[in-house]
This record gives structure tokens, sequence and C-alpha cells, in this order.
């Protein structure tokens, strides 16, 4: 198999005010623009993060296929009650806040396993407008239950496991570095 990579900079997809593109740079709670409202506040959850797997192609007259595969954090969508940011107990708002933080972190990861999917697959004229889809939903259908287990292992204010989810998200992401440019090509046969 022929495979291009080019490189894509983050820098070439616009933030906004609601959505911030995954870089190492860590959120912080600011970066959290909803309000709680009283169902929220009324629950044991502490803060939601509010994320976004996008994921974008284009076929060339040339026949390859251009991917674009972008981790958001989607500012207005995600919130923190006020007695977290607040608390006198700052490791807290910093468990709280790491917690969160590898919730983004986990778009990440699985924008990372869907381009490294994409640069070791072979796509075949008759066949790349039915594989595509798949291999999108296989992953986006494991990335929700990832996030799902993150919370039922690691979260609402237990954090019986987090480290261990830290430490294995932080390798994962590690491991696939090398996938971690937001942009893929590659022919199509």
């Amino acid at each position: 198999m022929f495979l291009i990579l080019i490189i894509c900079s983050s820098f070439l997809f616009q933030e906004n005010n609601h959505n911030i593109l995954w870089s190492k740079k860590r959120l912080k709670w600011n970066d959290f623009k909803k309000q709680p409202d009283s169902i929220n506040m009324a629950s044991r959850i502490r803060a939601v993060t509010s994320s976004k797997l996008e994921q974008k192609y284009f076929v060339t007259p040339e026949h390859q296929i251009h991917f674009t595969i972008l981790a958001w954090f989607v500012s207005d969508k995600s919130w923190v009650k006020p007695d977290v940011v607040n608390n006198p107990a700052k490791i807290i708002s910093d468990l709280v806040l790491e917690h969160e933080q590898h919730h983004f972190d986990i778009v990440e990861l699985y924008a990372r396993q869907i381009r490294q999917a994409l640069s070791n697959i072979v796509f075949y004229d008759s066949t790349y407008k039915r594989d595509i889809p798949k291999l999108f939903k296989k992953y986006y259908d494991q990335y929700r239950e990832d996030q799902k287990r993150y919370d039922s292992e690691a979260g609402h204010g237990e954090f019986r496991r987090q480290q261990d989810w830290v430490n294995s998200i932080d390798d994962q992401l590690k491991s696939l570095k090398k996938y971690s440019d937001t942009c893929v090509i590659v022919n199509i046969y």
C-alpha cells in the first residue's frame, strides 16, 4: 500500500469561543462556559465536559482521500459547579479538573486511533463509500463506551481509579504520537 501523509497544523483550524481544538495545553476552569442549571446543581456530578470528535473527508480527482480528524472541547456546553472552582481544598478542584481534562484527552486518543486505522487501511474505489462510515461508526461507538466506562470507574467524585486511567490515557497518547497530525491522505485503488 502506498501512503502519503501531510502535515496539517492545528492553527489552520479556527478555534472560537465555543470550541477548543485539542492540544498539549491543558483545560482551565474558565474554559467551561455553560452555567449549571438547577437539575445539574442538585445532582452529585461536579462538572461536565462536552466534546466532539469531528471527521471530515473529501476525494480528489487523483483518487486520494483527504481525511481531517479533530478532537474538540465544546466550551458553551461544558460546565462546573461553583463550589468546585471555589473549594478551599484546592485539591478537590484540581482532581475534578484533571478528570475533565482526561475526558477531553480520550477524544484525542480516539482521533489518533482513527488516524492510525486510516493510515493502515487500503481503500478500493468500489467500496470506500461504504467502508469509511463503518470505520467511523466503529470508533465512535468505542469512544462513547470508553467515556461512560471512564466516568463509572473514575468519576462522579469517587476518583477510585483515576490515576490508573490517567496513566493509561497518557501512555496511549504517547504511543500514538505519530498520529497526532490532524490530516491523513490515502490513495484509492
